[in-house]
C-alpha cells in the first residue's frame, strides 16, 4: 500500500495528530497534505506547513515539511505501518535556506477497514506507535 492510497479519513486523522504533536512542542504551524511526483513520475504524499515565525524573529521564514511512508508490519500481517518524517526548515535573511530533521512519527493501522468511517471514528482503526520527543 502506498501512502497516496490511504483513505481521506485516515489522512485527516494523521494530520490532526501531527498538528497536536507540533503544538505540544511549541510549534504553531498550520499543516496541509500535498501529492507530489518523484523523479520516476510516481506520486507520493507530503505534509507541508504554512510559513510561520518565532518571537523574536530570527529567520526570514520557517516551515515544517515531511514525507509519508507505508509498509506492511512484519509482526502482524493485519497491520500497515505508516511513518511520517518531519523536517524543520528555515530561510535566512541573507544566505539561503537550510533545515534539520525534526523526527519520525509512526502509526499502526488495521488493514481491514469498514466501507465507511467518519473522521471521528478513524481513531479506532489507527494508533500512534511512536511520537516526537525532545
Amino acid at each position: 500500500m502506498k501512502a497516496t492510497e490511504l483513505r481521506t479519513e485516515i489522512k485527516e486523522y494523521i494530520l490532526g495528530e501531527l498538528q497536536t504533536s507540533l503544538m505540544r512542542m511549541g510549534i504553531n504551524a498550520q499543516l496541509s497534505l500535498k501529492v507530489e511526483k518523484d523523479y520516476r513520475k510516481e506520486d507520493y504524499l507530503t505534509v507541508v506547513s504554512e510559513p510561520f515565525q518565532t518571537t523574536p524573529v530570527v529567520f526570514k521564514k520557517l516551515w515544517i515539511s515531511g514525507t509519508f511512508g507505508c509498509c506492511e508490519s512484519e509482526e502482524n500481517k493485519d497491520k500497515v505501518l505508516i511513518s511520517v518524517n518531519l523536517d524543520y526548515n528555515w530561510e535566512a535573511f541573507s544566505r539561503g535556506t537550510n533545515g534539520t530533521d525534526l523526527g519520525t512519527i509512526w502509526f499502526s493501522m488495521s488493514k481491514e477497514l469498514p466501507e465507511e468511517i467518519g473522521k471521528d471514528e478513524a481513531c479506532y482503526y489507527i494508533r500512534k506507535r511512536h511520537g516526537l520527543e525532545l
